[in-house]
């Protein structure tokens, strides 16, 4: 959040706005707004005397709200490390609007892709990739929800015309929601947006004393519901209200956010005027970008020692093995340790990035939804290169089998800890003969346990385990693998550079691949940036001028994202057209 211990933070405006006092802050990109709301957070949680439980802060960024724990943990002392245990304790309020819904509203379970998938398998309907049948439906379903319009307007929803295509013939929609609804009730699930409206319905309010939203610019009509009586009911308790937000990064225009919901909260307002991560270099182009339809902000950037480079790609994507692709761009700009982030306008475009990523065997994080190395994405790969990775320290000498017992038994000290959700994944793959008794003991064995030592491992497997699977990238040889994991996992385990990465932890890869949407809020210190928007979004600028404006909301939140170095790659993909080069002498 800044370069500053937390508590050496100054707040900003704290003579004329008391930190007791409800406020709306807004900042744009690198003016610190989260940390400002975090700060004043810290000094009213002191002044009224209060416990964290008394709190509640509400943020989209998952990594953002794990920071300020650690920090609540580490300088201020207001937590211990036992209660970043379980999310449902004292931290109970603090997550994203959905989270803290959920805890209020009890044991709940949610939709899974999966269920999603089986209701439309029920129909006959495709459900994998973007633009197939089952996506498009629940899409328009989802915008419904999310825009809170009825069922009878379907036609409103932006990919409707999309799915009655798809669909092969006009449709009335409104049965399929319904039966969708009813799949719902009859199996007791609910969708994210289920949690929001059951909020409303039943008026679940965190209760607390002190209300924290970040990022509140970017809200939906559904979400401003909920976060607009929240704020209402805590106000009215006499609590303190504290929101952050930057009405030039709305760019989901198309869920229905608008900068309106954030322009009409109608509390004093503290304007942070400094950028301190943006480099002039980056903001100048950034504001200019913004300005072709809209007034950028009046903002210093405090440093000026940014890098901007302008590249085009020796060929497009995925084919691109020739200058100034991913690989190399990371080589030729990225030095030992920094933070790098790839971003690109679409999904699609992300995922090409990615495959070249993957045949190098780089190792990156991405946000949900991604072909990231993320345990909530990619378990399978995560958990094949984890065990893999950390077996293969084991030498085929450090362990042997006494005549008299049929285990192994290692013969020096050997201290693996392998994570048991990890290891449960990992035995799925691993031929029966090299287990003791049976799979689905083992993995029901696993359950609960936050890890295993390979002593305690040594028990459940045969000794030809230990020599067939300490091997590295060639045990996967042995393993019941399709060739999709393979292709991930055998790189990434074969390059040099991974060699003290085990995947502890996946949200703190240094290297990111993000769409421009996911990366609102997040730095990094190199960004390469992909020029390019495809031609559905070409035209859709051309239709509605607030598409427009929002795209270029959209670009100055790429062009923001960097606190050093910035490479823009143009003419990377076949299908897109540069953006960037609309404005002449921008870059």
């Amino acid at each position: 959040m800044s370069d500053l211990a937390f508590e050496d933070i100054p707040i900003s405006q704290a003579a004329e706005y008391p930190v007791t006092e409800s406020v709306k802050i807004q900042g744009t990109a690198g003016c610190g707004k989260s940390t400002q709301a975090f700060r004043r957070m810290v000094e009213c949680a002191r002044e009224r005397d209060i416990d964290v439980e008394d709190v509640a802060v509400i943020s989209y960024r998952v990594d953002l709200i794990e920071e300020l724990l650690n920090d609540l943990v580490d300088e201020v002392g207001l937590l211990y490390p036992f209660d970043l245990e379980s999310a449902g304790g004292r931290t109970k309020y603090f997550g994203t609007a959905h989270a803290v819904a959920k805890r209020m509203l009890g044991k709940t379970d949610i939709v899974t892709w999966q269920d999603r998938k089986g209701w439309c398998n029920s129909r006959d309907w495709e459900y994998t990739g973007d633009r197939s049948l089952g996506k498009l439906f629940f899409s328009v379903n989802d915008w419904l929800v999310d825009n809170q319009v009825p069922a009878e307007e379907a036609t409103r929803a932006p990919e409707y015309s999309d799915f009655e295509s798809e669909f092969g013939r006009p449709i009335d929609i409104e049965p399929l929601l319904e039966d969708w609804l009813e799949y719902k009730l009859e199996n007791d699930l609910y969708d994210f947006s289920d949690l929001l409206t059951v909020a409303i319905s039943e008026e679940l309010v965190p209760d607390v004393e002190i209300l924290v939203i970040d990022e509140l610019h970017d809200v939906y009509p559904l979400l401003n519901e909920v976060i607009t009586m929240w704020i209402d009911e805590v106000r009215n308790q006499g609590g303190t209200v504290i929101v952050a937000g930057d009405t030039n990064q709305v760019i989901n225009s198309y869920q229905g956010a608008s900068a309106e919901f954030f322009e009409q909260i109608d509390l004093p307002e503290i304007w942070l005027d400094v950028s301190h991560r943006v480099p002039e270099q980056h903001f100048v182009p950034a504001k200019n970008v913004l300005s072709q339809s809209q007034d950028a902000p009046d903002v210093d950037a405090k440093s000026d020692d940014g890098e901007l480079h302008v590249v085009r790609s020796g060929s497009h994507l995925p084919e691109s093995d020739d200058v100034n692709n991913p690989v190399d761009l990371l080589d030729e700009h990225r030095e030992f340790g920094e933070k790098v982030m790839f971003l690109a306008r679409t999904q699609s475009q992300c995922e090409y990035i990615s495959k070249s990523l993957r045949d190098a065997g780089i190792l990156f994080g991405g946000s949900s939804g991604s072909t990231a190395w993320t345990r909530s994405d990619s378990h399978e790969r995560v958990a094949l290169y984890y065990c893999l990775r950390k077996l293969s320290s084991i030498d085929e000498c450090d362990f042997e089998v006494k005549e008299w017992d049929s285990h192994a038994a290692f013969k020096q000290s050997v201290d693996i800890s392998l994570r048991s959700d990890d290891l449960r994944e990992f035995i799925k793959y691993v031929p029966t003969e090299y287990i003791v008794d049976s799979k689905e003991e083992l993995r029901n064995e696993l359950k609960g346990e936050d890890s295993w030592k390979e002593s305690l491992l040594t028990l459940w497997v045969e000794p030809e385990f230990w020599s067939e699977f300490t091997r590295g990238a060639d045990s996967l040889n042995a393993l019941n693998l399709n060739q999709d994991l393979e292709a991930w996992v055998w790189p990434a385990l074969e390059n040099p550079d991974n060699a003290e990465k085990t995947l502890a932890s996946t949200d703190s890869q240094l290297i990111n691949v993000r769409t421009i949407h996911a990366s609102k809020g997040a730095e990094a210190d190199l960004v390469i940036l992909y020029d390019g928007i495809t031609r559905r979004i070409h035209n859709s600028m051309f239709e509605s001028n607030e598409a427009r404006k929002n795209e270029d909301r959209v670009w100055f939140v790429a062009l923001t994202r960097s606190r050093e170095k910035m490479v823009v790659v143009q003419d990377g993909f076949s299908y897109t057209t540069n953006y960037l080069n609309n404005i002449g002498k921008l870059l």
